[in-house]
Parts: C-alpha cells; structure tokens; sequence
C-alpha cells in the first residue's frame, strides 16, 4: 500500500463520524470494526478511488450520518446556524432582562426619596434643635 493512500484515509478518517463509537470519529473509535473499515478506506484510495468516491462508497454504506456534518441544504444549513441564532437571541435577552431590572431598581430608590411639606420639615428641624441642646 502506498504512503499517499494511508495518508489520504487518516485524514479521511478525522473527518468520518465512527458507525461503531457513537460521538466518536473514526480515527478515535477504538473497536476492531473501526479498524477494518479504516484499513478499507485506506485499500480504496490505494486501488485509485479519489476523496469524492470514497465519500460517496461511504455514504451509500453508512448512510449521510457518517459525515457528522449537516449537508448544503435549507435544513442542514439549520444546524451550522440555529445553535449560534440561539446563543445570541439567550445573551440578547439576558442583556435586555439586566436593563430592565436595573432600571426598575433606579426607580424604585427615587420613588424612596419621600416628600416633606415645609411644615413638617420646620417641625423636625426645631425637633432636632431642641434635642441638640439638650444635650
């Protein structure tokens, strides 16, 4: 077998989602099936086959799923960017939920501040005075 040909499957490998270890790819799945189907790619790039061949033989075997990546389409497209739509509407309304709090609190310190009529202003002042002298 040539060295390109085992090249080209390691890194093929890299990219394949293991049929074997779920969650796993298959350059890190350690079953001995994983090893089979690795030592396979390797022989199919050594009879000739280009990238595009294998990834088809692949695909025809194990289904879309083995690529772990969501294919050009209108829904595949959805999981590359729905996580990144949600993480950003999340901080979004995390920052609009802090504002909005924040604000109500500054409200709620000036609504505190309680309006004394003159009166009872001059009526805690001498209060205050007759107290102090007191003392």
């Amino acid at each position: 077998m040539e060295p390109d040909a085992l090249t080209r499957a390691d890194h093929m490998s890299n990219e394949v989602m293991s049929p074997y270890c779920p969650g796993r790819t298959l350059a890190a799945c350690p079953s001995e099936n994983a090893r089979v189907l690795r030592a396979d790619i390797a022989s199919w790039f050594d009879e000739g086959y280009n990238e595009n061949a294998v990834r088809q033989r692949l695909q025809m075997i194990y289904g879309e799923t083995v690529f772990g990546v969501p294919k050009d389409s209108a829904v595949g497209l959805l999981g590359w960017y729905a996580p990144a739509a949600f993480f950003c509407a999340g901080i979004l309304l995390i920052t609009f939920v802090l504002r909005r709090r924040m604000n109500n609190t500054a409200e709620n310190d000036n609504k505190s501040d309680v309006a004394i009529s003159s009166e009872k202003r001059e009526e805690i002042e001498s209060e205050l005075k007759k107290r102090l002298e007191q003392r």
